[in-house]
């Protein structure tokens, strides 16, 4: 999973350096539904609601992808910080795979956890059940 997030975080971190040096984006204009600055790119609706904002915050030394819904709430967010990637969801997050879903590496499950369906244990080490 540290992989795939790191480079995921590389690859949104390019896509975020193009955007702010405007080196691939060198048509794009601002309009009355993209504002591009030195900074990242706002996208609007056609009612005129921020809906994505990929951008650079320098001051939090971090770097990401924000969603907001048709009343311009933010929703969730997706960035990378100096240690770490995050995926944060405002509301419900649903992780899905239409096959199988893997997660690598330590995971650390914080709060009340639920599951659903069959738990196979059959190749796994249970410790702490002391």
């Amino acid at each position: 999973m540290k992989k795939i997030a790191y480079i995921f975080g590389g690859f949104l971190l390019g896509i975020i350096i193009t955007v702010s040096s405007q080196s691939a984006f060198a048509n794009i204009q601002q309009s009355d539904s993209t504002v591009v600055n030195d900074k990242g790119l706002i996208a609007y609706d056609k009612s005129d609601k921020k809906r994505v904002a990929l951008g650079i915050n320098d001051e939090a030394n971090m770097s990401g992808l924000a969603f907001y819904d048709q009343l311009s709430v933010l929703k969730g967010q997706v960035y990378s910080v100096p240690n770490g990637f995050h995926i944060i969801a405002n509301d419900e997050l649903l992780i899905r795979s239409f096959d199988k879903t893997i997660f690598q590496g330590d995971v650390v499950f914080e709060g009340n956890v639920k599951f659903k369906g069959t738990v196979d244990f059959s190749e796994a080490k249970i410790i702490g059940l002391d």
